[in-house]
């Protein structure tokens, strides 16, 4: 059996990829639990809805919008309730850190978290069925938390590993609703075909090291829904594995979606706002180096696009192309 760290931590993965990486292990079927509760760590209110939970910040003219996050381990758990949850023991508290990041950043900005313990081709599997779930639960959480508009904002998308393909489909499905995507290690993206599709601001994170999805697959699909114009950005982690969430991916999701509330979401109106290509910045994959759309020299649609100067920074430090601040 190999003896270092890291190969110990793989072989642990493919497990949990294995029972856990497709989240129908995790699924239940008690009815939904309506009341609402506190996390340790965050002011607002937790509402239990069967596999899915919601975190609803403190907000007394509710939420501007809904972050759905999709994926493993456990969303649920990582970013609503702060429960238990299955993942190699070296990341979880990288991952908890992330979780309570997001808590913040909802309370910062009024948005909403649903988050669910499933995920997977059996258990959340990309198509109009899973979609058909989310609606649900979102329309739950707005029964349970007597925030109606919960079931009508914007949504933020957030797809981790198992859960990339279903939020990308759903992001596919109906771009109307959603204000932007950020997948990390996703197992699978969708190919985009529409103006409304491409419309999506996109940041796919992937992990240089990542031995349990396709990596260079995915590039392709970049590649592919780039030159179509495509508002998406690819970062690739030097170094990183499949579970990892450094300080810099940490960043650079919270950037990301600071950066479409400030940009897609405008104010409480409920009403999501065009990407303009031309308003955004552009990175360049060969040089690491970011620059306005105006003063960009190389080929356009092949390089990431940002909605902000900040976010291509962000980028920059993922990619090692910048020291970190």
């Amino acid at each position: 059996m190999p003896s270092s760290p890291a190969a110990r931590l793989w072989i642990l993965g493919t497990i949990v990829a294995a029972a856990g990486c497709d989240g129908s292990a995790a699924v239940t079927s008690s009815p939904p639990d309506l009341s609402a509760a506190k996390t340790a760590s965050a002011p607002g209110e937790v509402h239990l809805l069967g596999d899915f939970a919601l975190y609803m910040p403190t907000a007394p003219d509710g939420p501007r919008a809904v972050i759905v996050a999709l994926g493993g381990p456990s969303t649920r758990a990582v970013l609503v309730t702060e429960e238990p949850f299955m993942a190699p023991p070296l990341v979880i508290p990288a991952l908890k850190a992330m979780g309570a990041a997001v808590r913040a950043f909802a309370d910062e900005h009024r948005v909403a978290i649903l988050g669910t313990s499933r995920f997977g081709p059996s258990a959340l599997p990309n198509g109009v069925a899973s979609d058909a779930l989310i609606f649900d639960a979102l329309a739950q959480g707005a029964a349970a938390s007597g925030r109606a508009k919960l079931a009508s904002v914007p949504i933020l998308l957030f797809g981790l590993s198992g859960g990339g393909p279903e939020v990308s489909g759903f992001a596919a499905r109906h771009p109307d609703r959603v204000a932007g995507v950020f997948l990390k290690a996703p197992s699978g993206v969708a190919s985009l075909t529409t103006a409304a599709q491409r419309e999506v601001p996109t940041f796919l994170a992937l992990a240089e090291s990542d031995i349990l999805v396709n990596n260079v697959a995915l590039a392709q699909a970049f590649a592919a829904n780039r030159a179509g114009g495509a508002l998406w950005a690819l970062a690739t982690e030097p170094g990183a594995e499949h579970f990892s969430y450094s300080d810099a991916l940490r960043d650079a999701t919270i950037g990301w979606m600071r950066s479409i509330m400030d940009r897609r979401v405008a104010g409480s109106s409920g009403q999501i706002q065009p990407a303009v290509a031309p308003a955004g910045w552009l990175g360049d994959p060969a040089t690491g180096e970011a620059s306005p759309w105006g003063r960009y020299r190389g080929d356009r649609s092949a390089a990431s696009w940002f909605p902000t100067q900040r976010t291509a920074e962000d980028w920059r430090v993922l990619i090692g192309a910048a020291a970190g601040s």
